[in-house]
């Protein structure tokens, strides 16, 4: 089961379209010292150039809070967080710990609720640290894993057609295509070592990205 923390931040980033990375935010939040706690989520979202301010309001203040925000909330004696979104005169839209949007009467809510909600404010420095650069890395593994798969399907039809042919002239196309892919094979598969070594290596990157600029 997901940690509520991560869980919870995880969906008002998708709300608020934040990109973001799965390990960066959960090796954020389960190190924290305080986790699991309001504490934990705000010292994350600062991370990531969001500010935050966590409070504790009165109810005649609900419709004042920011959307989408987080709340605190008490089942089953023990405190959750849950992300706030949409407040009207007598209903409340909220994303529980269960990944349900769930729309309930205020007065239900209040009787979860314990007041206190973490408001967050986005600009347009909001993301994560070096997330172009994760990002461009997850590309590069997806398309030499990608071109490997390929290749060794092909090497296997062509072994088959191979094995398969009489010694003629289709025979020796079939080899020297065999004998290309392998080569081809060979120069890919070095590449993805090289890549596990030096991912940011400037050839590889003119490697992977077909030599553009």
């Amino acid at each position: 089961m997901m940690d509520n923390c991560v869980y919870t931040t995880k969906k008002l980033f998708d709300l608020l379209k934040i990109k973001f990375t799965s390990k960066y935010l959960k090796d954020n939040i389960l190190s924290h010292p305080d986790h699991p706690s309001l504490l934990s989520i705000s010292d994350t979202l600062e991370k990531y150039n969001i500010e935050t301010m966590a409070v504790k309001i009165e109810v005649d203040k609900l419709k004042e809070l920011p959307l989408p925000c987080i709340v605190q909330v008490k089942e089953y004696g023990r405190p959750l967080f849950f992300v706030l979104d949409t407040i009207s005169d007598h209903n409340v839209s909220y994303y529980d710990d269960k990944n349900a949007l769930v729309t309930a009467t205020k007065d239900n809510f209040l009787k979860i609720w314990t007041g206190v909600c973490l408001a967050v404010e986005t600009s347009a420095d909001t993301k994560e640290p070096n997330i172009e650069k994760v990002l461009a890395t997850k590309r590069i593994r997806n398309t030499l894993i990608g071109s490997i798969t390929v290749l060794m399907l092909s090497w296997m039809v062509i072994s088959f057609i191979n094995l398969q042919a009489v010694v003629n002239t289709p025979s020796i196309i079939y080899t020297i295509t065999y004998t290309i892919l392998k080569l081809v094979g060979l120069t890919v598969g070095i590449m993805l070592l090289w890549y596990e070594v030096d991912e940011y290596n400037p050839t590889l990157q003119s490697f992977c990205s077909g030599g553009g600029g």
